[in-house]
């Protein structure tokens, strides 16, 4: 009976070793090969390089575009042929004179920072001050020459589906659009003026 005991006794005392011995080992192998960390240099050399990290984090799209093509010209290549329409668009409105002598007029200015402003995507370019009046905080922002910086980027290799400049090219054009329209609306109003009063408007 008390050798039975004995038995059990031991039995329960090398279990309770032995097992946290095995998951100590166990979790401590796992740590030290099988998770990135940031105290782990094995296991963020092998994240870094992808060896591991591509198959548990899925690629994002910018990364998917950077690894399809294996040329820049290529790269560029589907650039323009994706926007294409958005580089025929900014290049029709820098060669409207009128349109760029709009942007220049210091008359106009305000209202058209308002306008870029209130989109909510030039905020590293324009601000308004506690007055109440926008002004352009980089000095290297040009209403004008960053049409032409986005024809540029629309034509590199670099990725600009989800990019910034991409929503900033949008509002460009809306601008332009309404700019039309007020053009239009001057040319018909002008024309008012020079024809007979009788004639259906």
């Amino acid at each position: 009976m008390s050798g039975g005991l004995r038995d059990r006794y031991d039995g329960i005392s090398r279990s309770s070793i032995i097992i946290p011995f095995v998951v100590e080992l166990t979790y401590g192998v796992y740590n030290r090969f099988f998770i990135p960390s940031r105290y782990n240099d094995i296991g963020r050399d092998w994240y870094n390089n992808n060896d591991i990290g591509d198959i548990w984090v899925m690629p994002t799209a910018k990364q998917s575009w950077l690894k399809r093509f294996p040329t820049y010209y290529a790269a560029t290549e589907e650039n323009k042929r994706q926007f294409s329409k958005r580089i025929k668009q900014l290049t029709i409105m820098l060669k409207d004179e009128s349109f760029l002598e709009y942007l220049s007029n210091a008359e106009y200015k305000d209202y058209i920072l308002e306008f870029l402003f209130g989109s909510g995507l030039f905020d590293d370019y324009i601000m308004v001050s506690e007055y109440d009046v926008p002004y352009i905080q980089d000095n290297d922002f040009g209403l004008i020459s960053y049409m032409k910086t986005m024809v540029g980027a629309f034509q590199s290799e670099h990725y600009m589906l989800e990019s910034n400049m991409r929503k900033q090219s949008k509002i460009y054009i809306e601008f332009y659009i309404q700019h039309l329209e007020r053009r239009r609306n001057y040319d018909i109003a002008q024309m008012k003026e020079l024809l007979p009063n009788e004639l259906p408007f």
